[in-house]
């Protein structure tokens, strides 16, 4: 699991679940009471189900050395998400990302905007661009950029075309 992945789940248990939980031993808690504190919240169903799926994944591990017992999360179900309740993709224009990339030139210089540049037309996100970036674990030689259309805006990404 990435160190960045852990840090938020860890932020939801910690925000949603322990509270609620409070004290409880770990095999003391109920399938009723999962479902109470996950309806007591206004979620839209994307965040319900993240919501879901890391104290699932919480309860699966502690539930590993007491395989005996029942694992409540087990029957946790999460909202199916339909089209409809995906958001509408609002990708840049290209005038949009030629103003941007412009501008990155102009503040910070024709490295940082060439860097930028090749970023955004890629679709290289920030965790690609960590990974393939070398440092300490080596460079990666098996980096093959895809072309993807500008697709980005305000941290939205729609799939390639």
């Amino acid at each position: 699991m990435a160190f960045a992945t852990l840090i938020s789940y860890r932020k939801v248990l910690n925000s949603i679940w322990r509270p609620a939980l409070g004290k409880q031993l770990f095999h003391q808690v109920r399938y009723s009471s999962l479902v109470k504190i996950a309806d007591e919240r206004a979620w839209s169903k994307k965040t319900y189900n993240n919501a879901i799926s890391i104290v699932r994944c919480a309860f699966d591990f502690g539930y590993r050395d007491h395989s005996e017992h029942f694992n409540p999360a087990r029957g946790l179900r999460s909202a199916r998400l339909k089209k409809a309740d995906r958001p509408r993709i609002d990708p840049f224009t290209m005038q949009d990302a030629e103003t941007l990339i412009a501008a990155i030139h102009r503040d910070w210089g024709e490295a940082q905007g060439n860097y930028n540049e090749f970023r955004f037309f890629t679709g290289l996100r920030p965790s690609d661009e960590r990974r393939k970036s070398g440092g300490e674990r080596g460079i990666r030689t098996d980096f093959r950029p895809q072309v993807r259309s500008a697709s980005y805006r305000f941290g939205k990404r729609s799939a390639p075309q």
